[in-house]
């Protein structure tokens, strides 16, 4: 089998590229066309770094006309790399399987692209892969967020990403507007459910934890089940993870020892079908062990897109908007308060602003906001044992957060400093 390569975006490490084209070069036996798209003013770097040599077909991408209405980067990044996989996906003369591969992918020497190339040929030959595309890794905290430094695309994968309307960025919770979710949408094209748009990771960002928040029992109701059988169905009808494949192959070694080598990108843990779906079993028993899953509404929305509004103002800086803002009741008020309660220290208003996140706090609240600026806080007071009390919530809160950690012990020191200098 020949593979089909597309390379995009830009040469950010000079040695890291020339091992790619080397390797493309060299691997020029297992490659069946090669297109380079990425923006007009890379092209001549590229070129000085030997890209002729390979005799791709180069696509000249101009950046998007058009600007995300949803103020986050990586809506940008999304809708530029989008840019330059299209123009490039319809730049090959036939349809085949296509990996995408980014101009700064990390191979280390020329030989470990044929091994990459051999590693997906090794899948696509066998007749259960070879319309399914090829995944190495995905995040355990909600669904389509699959690995995405590397695309290794099937043809009606390539069909469906090319037609896939730009309007749906925006159909969406806006926490679910990222890369790995936007591709892999496109790609599996999932039926419109409260699931595939709900904000999977809220309760993680506002201190759940591994317990689901009163807006997942709203939203997703008793089905919570049921979408996920209908959703891991998804998967494995479009999707193969590479261990999988490889294990099948009986070139599972190969497989890790291209893991080790970083040649296959591994953001993310999980790394197998089996695994993944044991994971999201055990999620949905998790579910439907809560009290609160008795009195779930199906159709409840309530108040998360005034909670993303809000959210939104905060990370702006527009703080002043953020405590002028109505809440209203529902599951993610709480939320709100929090970021609410935070905005005072931001404007200046000390006192106001300590007094309404303690008042947070006791009434349940444990996001990672109010909890990171308590602790900011209380040690200029001379407050010890407040002090700890909050720093012993955020640490079974946020317990794999070493922000929250780091930030922890840097206060503890400030308190002792602050501590001798009043002595």
């Amino acid at each position: 089998m020949k593979i089909n390569v597309l390379v995009t975006g830009q040469v950010r490490d000079e040695q890291a590229f020339s091992v790619l084209v080397e390797g493309l070069r060299t691997a020029e036996s297992k490659i069946g066309q090669i297109v380079v798209s990425t923006w007009l003013e890379d092209m001549p770097r590229m070129k000085a770094l030997g890209s002729d040599t390979l005799e791709p077909v180069y696509v000249e991408t101009m950046p998007t006309a058009y600007l995300s209405v949803i103020n986050n980067r990586d809506v940008g990044s999304y809708l530029a790399q989008r840019a330059q996989i299209i123009a490039g996906l319809k730049t090959f003369s036939g349809m085949a399987h296509t990996v995408r591969l980014r101009a700064d992918h990390q191979f280390g020497s020329p030989e470990n692209v044929g091994r990459y190339l051999d590693l997906l040929s090794a899948a696509w030959n066998s007749p259960f892969f070879e319309d399914r595309s090829l995944v190495s890794g995905v995040d355990d905290s909600c669904p389509y967020f699959f690995e995405d430094r590397v695309l290794a695309l099937c043809p009606r994968h390539i069909e469906r990403f090319v037609s896939a309307p730009i309007a749906d960025t925006g159909s969406v919770d806006y926490f679910n507007v990222f890369p790995e979710y936007q591709f892999y949408t496109s790609l599996i094209q999932p039926k419109p459910s409260p699931f595939e748009r709900h904000d999977h990771r809220f309760r993680s960002r506002t201190g759940c934890g591994d317990d689901f928040s009163s807006y997942d029992y709203q939203v997703l109701g008793k089905a919570y089940r049921q979408y996920v059988i209908d959703y891991m169905g998804e998967v494995s009808a479009n999707i193969a993870f590479l261990r999988d494949t490889a294990k099948t192959s009986g070139i599972e070694v190969e497989y890790q020892a291209l893991c080790e080598l970083n040649v296959v990108p591994r953001n993310f843990r999980i790394d197998s079908y089996d695994e993944y779906w044991g994971h999201w079993k055990r999620r949905s028993d998790h579910y439907e062990l809560d009290a609160r899953f008795a009195e779930a509404k199906a159709d409840g929305t309530n108040n998360k897109p005034r909670f993303n509004a809000l959210y939104l103002k905060y990370f702006a800086g527009d703080h002043r908007a953020v405590i002028n803002m109505e809440v209203g009741e529902g599951p993610c008020t709480m939320a709100m308060n929090e970021l609410k309660a935070v905005s005072h220290i931001h404007c200046g208003e000390r006192e106001a602003g300590l007094r309404e996140m303690l008042s947070v706090i006791e009434n349940g609240g444990r996001g990672f906001e109010v909890l990171f600026y308590l602790l900011r806080e209380l040690p200029l007071d001379g407050d010890i044992d407040k002090f700890e009390e909050i720093a012993a919530i955020a640490t079974a809160q946020f317990p794999h957060e070493t922000r929250m950690g780091e930030h922890i012990e840097a206060m503890r020191r400030n308190f002792k400093n602050f501590s001798v200098r009043k002595k």
